[in-house]
């Protein structure tokens, strides 16, 4: 059976609207595809991928954010090198997402404080423990609780604002795939090959 071909494919303004709507619902529904997107980083000049929970996004301020660990790996490359690009993929609507952007990294000030105020007690144990990602450990029971003051200390909010975003629609009788960049606010959408 083909899949409905969706009212948006063909006109770029109505594309960036359901790009927009689609990560929306990603940042607020743990069952979309686009709510676990791919992080890419650069540390030591290798690029690294992670899988990371979207935990907001703003259409009038075009950005998205994540939760991190600072004293992981990612966050000490975000410090060194603040570039990152974004992947999502939702089968159903089989759309690929590309963003990239500068992140803004926010640990130990109001933005980290609120945002963790925000947090489930379940996500905030996660920042809880004493050893930090990526610490070498004796065996997998050694990662032992702290307290809510380490989690506190060790969590940060990363906000990337969009600077690029690439659309990618898929489908048997011809893909769709769309570009758009903004520089000094001002945006510019054009069709590229897919």
């Amino acid at each position: 059976m083909i899949a409905a071909i969706p009212c948006h494919r063909d006109d770029l303004g109505a594309i960036l609207e359901r790009a927009f709507a689609l990560m929306a619902q990603g940042a607020v529904d743990r069952r979309s595809p686009l709510h676990t997107p791919t992080v890419a980083t650069v540390e030591d000049s290798t690029p690294h991928l992670r899988s990371v929970v979207l935990r907001g996004f703003s259409a009038e301020r075009r950005s998205l954010a994540f939760h991190t660990d600072a004293r992981s790996p990612k966050f000490a490359a975000l410090k060194a090198w603040p570039l990152v690009a974004m992947h999502f993929y939702h089968p159903a609507e089989k759309v690929q997402l590309r963003i990239s952007g500068a992140a803004t990294l926010h640990h130990g000030d109001e933005v980290a404080r609120l945002a963790w105020e925000r947090s489930t007690p379940s996500a905030q144990l996660c920042y809880q423990v004493q050893a930090g990602p990526g610490q070498i450990i004796e065996a997998p029971d050694d990662v032992l609780p702290a307290s809510v003051e380490v989690g506190m200390a060790a969590f940060a909010r990363v906000e990337i604002p969009i600077a690029r975003l690439e659309y990618l629609y898929l489908q048997a009788g011809g893909h769709r795939r769309a570009r758009f960049t903004w520089a000094d606010g001002t945006l510019s959408s054009v069709w590229i090959a897919p």
